[in-house]
């Protein structure tokens, strides 16, 4: 290859990265102003079957993780945090393949192949990224499940490197939630579950009201894990539930109400 063809085949390639790079910088940008962790919002708006859906979802990535260790505590450094990929919970799909792919919706970041590379030189306690979910779904969801991959090691200031360690696997549940199509369902707005809820701190309980209850309904609570901790079915003309969270740890919590038509309402519930 002569002088002239490497010159060329170089700018090709600077061309190409400029390309993909540009590419990933539209997809989203992430919003730097994020004080907490999590995925924002929690509780995207709702999706519905056979229409089209964009939603951008922010995270904040802390650039420590504290684990159990021999009786104790150890500190890390997140060095990266790799996003592979999601599944659905719930809703009517009658496939095996639990993947958001597989009814009609994709998701991806503002970093290429959703790895983000932890910058430990600012002193933000955060990284932040950005999430573009789309796609026209084809059956219904309760909820998403993010599936995670966070390098964990140490970060050395005087070289700027964080080595990686060890592979930590984990995942966040984001409230979004898949409904059915109410022009083929008939289920108007008047008719969908809805409630609004209490966390009374002083005695570790929580009160789920009910709006409607000409209908019969199941309500339940899942952590951000996508753990269900409580479920219960609730009859025609209940209005009011009521329990204990005194076992449960300080942290976010999904509250969840189906009615028997089919329509769901999300809240997001801090318990302290």
């Amino acid at each position: 290859m002569t002088t002239k063809q490497l010159k060329y085949f170089a700018f090709v390639l600077l061309m190409l990265g400029m390309a993909i790079n540009t590419t990933h910088a539209q997809i989203c940008e992430p919003d730097t102003t994020l004080d907490s962790l999590g995925v924002f919002p929690s509780i995207p708006p709702a999706a519905t079957v056979g229409q089209p859906y964009n939603q951008t979802l922010n995270a904040a990535i802390p650039k420590e993780l504290t684990i159990p260790f021999q009786g104790g505590n150890i500190t890390l450094d997140i060095c990266s945090a790799e996003i592979t990929g999601t599944e659905i919970l719930g809703g009517n799909s009658a496939s095996s393949d639990t993947s958001l792919a597989n009814i009609g919706v994709t998701f991806d970041c503002n970093v290429p192949d959703c790895i983000i590379d932890i910058d430990h030189s600012q002193s933000n306690p955060f990284a932040f990224a950005c999430i573009v979910v789309e796609g026209t779904p084809t059956a219904t969801v309760d909820s998403i499940k993010v599936l995670l991959k966070a390098g964990l090691g140490g970060y050395n200031e005087t070289t700027d490197v964080c080595a990686v360690n060890l592979q930590f696997d984990t995942s966040l549940v984001v409230g979004l939630v898949i409904q059915a199509d109410s022009s083929t369902t008939g289920i108007t707005a008047s008719q969908q579950a809805d409630f609004t809820w209490h966390y009374d701190a002083q005695q570790s309980q929580l009160t789920l009201n009910r709006q409607a209850t000409a209908t019969t309904a199941q309500a339940s609570v899942m952590n951000l894990q996508g753990q269900e901790l409580i479920r219960r079915d609730l009859e025609m003309g209940t209005s009011q539930w009521r329990f204990s969270t005194a076992d449960w740890p300080s942290g976010i919590y999904l509250m969840r109400l189906r009615d028997q038509n089919g329509a769901i309402q999300t809240r997001k519930i801090r318990v302290q």
